[in-house]
């Protein structure tokens, strides 16, 4: 008999009780067992040989027909078996041949290269795709491998990496760089070797898709995503830079024309003041709306969030525009609660303000209510108004730059056209929503929606002015001497006349190795341009005199420069920041602030306290 192993694959020899052999089998049992039965059935019966000889040949007969019958029986069974085996093999090779031409339809009509290899790394299936790519009838490459279409190096690479992959067994999706037709392309593909049903390697597939041209746009949003933050710096600075070169000429005449004004003598010469500072708040106004303007179309505005007392925030906004409304007679009222929510409260006190200043602004009789509703996760912040109302049609252009509906001539009286759209940039950066609802001949009412918080009691009231500004304000007396670190000559000596009709002693330097020589004076507080000349900033500069004079000399920081990283740059050094342009009374107010209060004395006072002949009051209160 033969023991040769069966190799792994071969096909099992069937049985030997199966088909025509099973038939034989049975065939000679029956004939055996009926042979030895009926010949001693036959012996037991038969008396003569004449009846053996009948019985016989009637046993024949009947083994005949007997056997005719069951092999007809087993043959019938057998080809019934084999019609049924053969078109069960027809069918699943039916199946088989369609599911193949289908996925030859999906293949060659996918817009992805699909691939076979078998395992020796030729192709055994090379769609019409994946020809396309590397220039060649899809045909021609069944048979190859990776070394017959591909460049040396870069097939022995991918071919090597298609044996590491197989070893693995397992499907990877990566990205992987190719030689093509068209040049050197990017494909996400997705490999994993391929088995049969009984696990048997048949080899590896892959599914390969260009994209190459998606590859390009990521590296050109990158760029252009470089370059919109270097735009977005260069913005950054140059807004800076035009808000403190244009603030300089205006605080330079803002310090003169308080000096002018102390000296004014005839009403003539006071109302002639009178109406240059007005011009001058104008045009302050004006710049720092522009201003701005300028940062939240740049997207240059940092949003600080935190949790405050909402109702103190508008309280004190209100309290800000009191006097305002009592000129017009209007009347500003107040309907809220204490409450709390989590915004930047300088950001969120710029677009109540504005709303106001609006409201009173086209009210002409009547008044305007602030109030605070409360709707589920919501503050709703409204203010109404009773002035002339605003059509449908112009409700959305009015949140536009520079419109105004009842200004065609330009009157600066009646604003510049800017604040609603401030208000609706500032409202789109916070993320907070913004309401409209008007009726002609009624009145107005703006409202916008800030997030409920809970939070400590922690009043703060952003944009607020540095301090009531009047003569009864109190600052040190003479006994003070202030440093002043100022590059503007006009503006050095605008303020050394200031603060010396006040009663101090006051030393002027122009830069950082100035301020080093007026050290000696032992200043009691500097106050210093933010930019100078050369590298060194005011802060730098406030720094090296405490380090030289060893001890914390208070400081002001003056400038025309609005950005968030200045203010935030004097804060860490422990300075206080006065934003150009200002007025006398604010700088005034900030030196009291500054100086130690042993030596205070009252504003216009002299030496011994007594008034300085000729002072005047100081102007009104200017926080721009």
């Amino acid at each position: 008999m033969d023991q040769r192993p069966i190799a792994e694959g071969q096909e099992r020899p069937k049985p030997l009780s199966s088909g025509p052999a099973r038939i034989a089998i049975t065939y000679a049992v029956l004939a055996a067992t009926w042979i030895l039965a009926s010949d001693r059935i036959v012996g037991l019966i038969a008396e003569t040989p004449k009846q053996i000889i009948i019985l016989s040949t009637g046993k024949g007969w009947a083994f005949v027909a007997l056997t005719t019958f069951i092999l007809y029986e087993l043959i019938k069974r057998m080809v019934r078996n084999l019609t049924a085996m053969h078109s069960a093999i027809a069918s699943e090779q039916a199946a088989k041949l369609q599911a193949l031409k289908l996925l030859e339809v999906v293949s060659e009509r996918s817009p992805d290269a699909i691939y076979v290899k078998d395992t020796a790394g030729r192709y055994l299936l090379f769609n019409r795709e994946a020809g396309r790519f590397i220039g060649r009838d899809s045909a021609d490459v069944i048979g190859l491998d990776d070394r017959a279409i591909l460049p040396p190096g870069e097939a022995e690479a991918l071919m090597e990496a298609d044996r590491r992959l197989v070893d693995q067994g397992e499907i990877r999706t990566f990205e992987e760089v190719m030689t093509t037709r068209s040049g050197s392309q990017t494909f996400l593909t997705t490999k994993g070797p391929l088995y049969d049903d009984h696990h048997r390697l048949l080899g590896l597939f892959g599914i390969a898709r260009d994209i190459t041209e998606r590859k390009r746009a990521e590296v050109a949003l990158k760029i252009a995503k470089a370059a919109a933050e270097q735009a977005s710096e260069a913005k950054t600075r140059f807004l800076g830079s035009v808000s403190h070169d244009l603030r300089q000429p205006l605080q330079a005449q803002r310090f003169l024309l308080f000096n002018v004004a102390q000296n004014a003598e005839s009403p003539a010469q006071v109302r002639a003041c009178a109406q240059m500072e007005k011009n001058l708040d104008a045009t302050e106004t004006l710049l720092s709306r522009l201003m701005d303007f300028a940062a939240l179309e740049s997207g240059n505005v940092p949003v600080r969030r935190e949790v405050f007392r909402l109702d103190q925030l508008v309280r004190d906004i209100i309290h800000e525009y009191k006097e305002d409304a009592v000129k017009k007679g209007l009347a500003i009222k107040q309907r809220f609660r204490p409450c709390w929510t989590d915004s930047d409260p300088v950001l969120l006190g710029r677009i109540i303000r504005n709303l106001i200043s609006n409201a009173l602004r086209y009210t002409d009789r009547g008044g305007i209510l602030v109030g605070i509703r409360h709707r589920g996760p919501t503050h709703r912040i409204e203010i109404w108004d009773t002035g002339k109302g605003i059509t449908p049609d112009h409700q959305q252009v009015i949140f536009e730059e520079f419109r105004q509906l009842d200004n065609p001539e330009r009157n600066r009286t009646k604003g510049y056209g800017l604040g609603l759209a401030i208000v609706a940039k500032t409202a789109e950066v916070l993320g907070h929503a913004l309401f409209l609802r008007s009726v002609v001949g009624r009145g107005s009412v703006f409202a916008t929606e800030v997030p409920q918080s809970k939070g400590p009691d922690r009043p703060k009231g952003p944009d607020r002015p540095l301090a009531t500004e009047s003569a009864e304000s109190a600052v040190p007396g003479q006994s003070a001497t202030i440093l002043v670190v100022e590059d503007d000559p006009m503006q050095a000596d605008a303020m050394e006349a200031i603060f010396s009709r006040y009663g101090f002693r006051v030393a002027i330097a122009h830069d950082a190795a100035g301020a080093m020589v007026a050290l000696p004076h032992h200043p009691d507080l500097i106050i210093s341009d933010y930019r100078l000349p050369g590298r060194q900033t005011g802060v730098d500069v406030v720094a090296s005199l405490r380090q030289a004079n060893a001890r914390p000399i208070p400081a002001i920081i003056i400038t025309g420069d609005t950005q968030a990283k200045v203010a935030l740059e004097a804060a860490r050094a422990g300075c206080e920041i006065v934003h150009k342009p200002c007025t006398a009374a604010v700088l005034l107010a900030a030196i009291a602030r500054a100086l130690p209060t042993h030596s205070r004395q009252p504003i216009g006072s002299g030496p011994a306290g007594q008034p300085h002949q000729g002072a005047l009051p100081l102007p009104s209160s200017d926080a721009s």
